[in-house]
């Protein structure tokens, strides 16, 4: 069950252009090494710091390599504020204020290791990971792979041409004894990153570097590229937002047919981006609400874009019209009668192929229609392209042209805290429990999950949803054009059978791209493979920096030790152990996987296991599609990796009006017209409401 967003404490909702940042600062980088049980074995610390001098403050340079925790600690401060922090003394330097950004590449697993010199009040978690922190000393805590879209540390010294810096990824099981070096170069690596990333936004846009790629998308929209200002205050007005969002379904991945065939798979170049870029967007501030729908054609039927609430009936076919989110969260596309939030570009695309609407309870309307994004998309995709595939600005501006978007519908924790009992603020919420084994590396900690979410103060979510209910409408027309032959869809793509033909591909923003034809096997949404099972999509399973290897059993711990002959993801032959290999079987129940991956810090704090130990992991893929009914039930075949063709349709969806609704109707139908009427009494059309329960359960 998804939790409620609430509108943020405020009451209000602000976005405007900004003026450019301040400057620059110093970087300071460093990488840890453990052995395979968390344990600190090794780390480097590499890059600079301000450092406060007589009259003012001076640059540093660091390069230290730390035996310890404490040494890392140390390095990380510096002498003078690592004094001042072992003495119980405040480390904050108010003539230094941020002696310098601390960065580091994949914090999730990095930072255990500087806990006590962290200040978690500031400390910021996601479902992804880490987010943002702050040193005692006022340090800003970036984690560069939110930049970077999660690549390897390998990939980005690669695009980055750090070889020519006599920089590499050393691999440990080569040379183990050149731990040291490995990890000094990883610490320079990730600081050649981040200065290379703080020049670039700073030189390109003036802006500073901010903790997430989209975060720094919006930065720079906001500096070089928005010309509005949308607000929202009070009540009234950012109730909007509440509304809106319901309206937010995201992207599309359904399953139509499973079992084996041969696809041609076409995908949009730029799905969002060009949605951005070839359309007028709604301007949050010309939004009117309407309570009462019963009018609600002429305006639907306009060129002024509208969210509706309405109740609409969808025949039954293969391709579902209109997204519908259950009780449990989960996105269908259902047949039969129900409710929902749509504009009314997807509203009269599902019309256009047998929908009905029975019914507008409220809508919501926007008078003005805004050119927002087409400068932004223009200038990211023209400087992409001047920019060989490959190099780091080319990598750059791709992943900014895509991380814009999601910022209008942000929505920010309440009440979560990870991190030291003693940093925590406040009275621990009811059911929390404090045990000793909770402890990360001698300190005593909590996890304390969002009790529930709001709305980012510059969040408009009717952007956001706007984009991608186009989006679906755009994919939807593709799935009606192949709908005898559709096999699969995710968000910007489709695979249809190859009897159908082949449609012409395109390269340019927005256009259909043919991007393979070949024979795969389909399971259900987000689990598909080649028929040989050379390449496998399967949602939940971690691959690492090797193929998998697809067995007939999984191994056991004991046979994880062995070393094995195989190949690393570059094709290169290599002699490591099994247990850094994903293995996969499948049997009558699914797709069986083990794969090793470390405790995370929430993870260990929770269920009181040592932080960052490789923990083996098996993980079981069910055949079974819920998000679809299947004519065919579930056979698996002689080999056991795949299971037999069958076609599917949406679920059927007969969603009862809503109590509000029928108590209203009830009310309509017995409004007194007379001015003398008692609440006891009444009779026909002006009877009171029964007393017994219309709606039980």
């Amino acid at each position: 069950m998804k939790k409620e967003v609430l509108p943020n404490r405020a009451r209000r909702n602000v976005l405007a252009p900004k003026e450019s940042e301040v400057g620059t600062y110093p970087i300071l980088a460093y990488d840890v090494e453990t052995d395979s049980d968390g344990n600190f074995v090794y780390a480097h610390v590499y890059g600079e710091r301000f450092k406060r001098v007589r009259g003012g403050k001076v640059i540093e340079t660091v390069d230290v390599g730390c035996h310890s925790q404490e040494e890392l600690q140390r390095a990380i401060l510096g002498e003078q504020a690592y004094k001042r922090f072992l003495a119980g003394e405040n480390p904050y330097d108010k003539n230094v204020r941020m002696p310098c950004i601390l960065v580091a590449y994949n914090y999730r697993y990095d930072f255990p290791y500087i806990l006590p010199v962290v200040d978690d009040l500031y400390t910021l978690w996601g479902t992804g990971g880490f987010i943002t922190g702050r040193l005692k000393t006022g340090a800003k805590m970036i984690d560069l792979s939110n930049h970077t879209q999660k690549r390897s540390l390998e990939e980005i010294i690669r695009v980055m041409g750090l070889n020519e810096k006599g920089i590499k990824k050393h691999d440990l099981e080569i040379d183990p004894n050149r731990r040291d070096v490995r990890c000094r170069d990883d610490a320079r690596a990730t600081y050649e990153l981040g200065k290379a990333l703080q020049e670039f936004y700073f030189n390109q846009w003036g802006v500073e570097l901010t903790p997430t790629i989209a975060s720094q998308a919006m930065a720079i929209y906001r500096a070089a590229y928005l010309r509005h200002t949308f607000i929202r205050k009070g009540k009234d007005e950012t109730k909007l937002n509440t509304l809106e969002r319901k309206a937010y379904y995201g992207g599309r991945t359904e399953c139509f047919r499973r079992g084996i065939y041969e696809v041609h798979s076409f995908d949009v170049k730029s799905m969002y981006p060009s949605v951005m870029k070839d359309n007028l967007m709604p301007d949050p501030n010309s939004a009117r609400y309407f309570m009462v729908g019963t009018h609600y054609r002429k305006r639907y039927e306009s060129d002024m874009i509208g969210i509706y609430h309405v109740r609409v009936f969808v025949p039954k076919q293969v391709i579902g019209l209109l997204p519908y989110r259950t009780k449990d969260g989960k996105l269908i596309f259902p047949y039969g009668i129900f409710e929902g939030w749509y504009f009314n570009e997807e509203l009269q695309a599902a019309e256009q192929y047998g929908a009905k609407i029975l019914h507008c309870y409220e809508f919501i309307l926007y008078e003005k229609k805004l050119d927002l994004f087409s400068e932004y998309i223009n200038d990211m995709f023209q400087s992409r392209q001047e920019h060989p595939p490959g190099t780091f600005y080319n990598m750059m501006f791709k992943i900014l042209m895509n991380s814009l978007y999601g910022k209008f519908a942000q929505k920010n924790p309440i009440g979560a805290f990870t991190g030291k009992m003693k940093d925590y603020k406040g009275s621990l919420p009811e059911g929390t429990k404090l045990r000793e084994s909770h402890k990360v590396f001698g300190e005593k900690c909590i996890n304390i999950p969002a009790s529930a979410y709001e709305e980012a103060y510059g969040a408009f979510p009717c952007i956001a949803a706007y984009i991608t209910a186009l989006a679906r409408v755009k994919l939807l027309h593709k799935l009606m054009e192949h709908k005898d032959s559709v096999v699969y869809c995710d968000t910007d793509s489709i695979k249809y059978q190859t009897w159908d033909g082949l449609d012409e591909s395109g390269h340019e923003l927005g256009e259909w791209e043919h991007e393979y034809t070949k024979t795969q096997c389909f399971i259900r949404p987000k689990m598909y493979w080649d028929v040989n099972m050379a390449t496998i999509k399967a949602k939940g399973i971690k691959t690492g920096g090797y193929p998998p290897i697809i067995a007939e059993r999984l191994p056991t711990e004991e046979e994880d030790k062995r070393l094995v002959e195989h190949v690393d993801n570059k094709g290169k032959r290599v002699r490591v152990p099994l247990e850094r290999i994903t293995v996969i079987t499948t049997d009558e129940e699914g797709v069986r996987a083990r794969f090793y991956k470390p405790i995370g810090i929430k993870e260990g704090i929770t269920r009181k296991l040592p932080v960052n130990k490789w923990v083996r992991v098996e993980k079981l893929l069910q055949w079974e599609d819920t998000k679809r009914i299947w004519q065919e039930p579930r056979q698996v075949d002689d080999t056991g990796r795949a299971i037999g063709n069958s076609e599917s349709f949406p679920p059927c969806v007969i969603a009862p009006y809503s109590r509000e609704f029928i108590l209203l109707l009830y009310r309509i139908a017995h409004r007194s017209r007379r001015a003398g009427n008692t609440v006891s009494g009444q009779k026909g059309r002006t009877a009171r409401l029964p007393d017994y329960n219309l709606f039980p359960g």
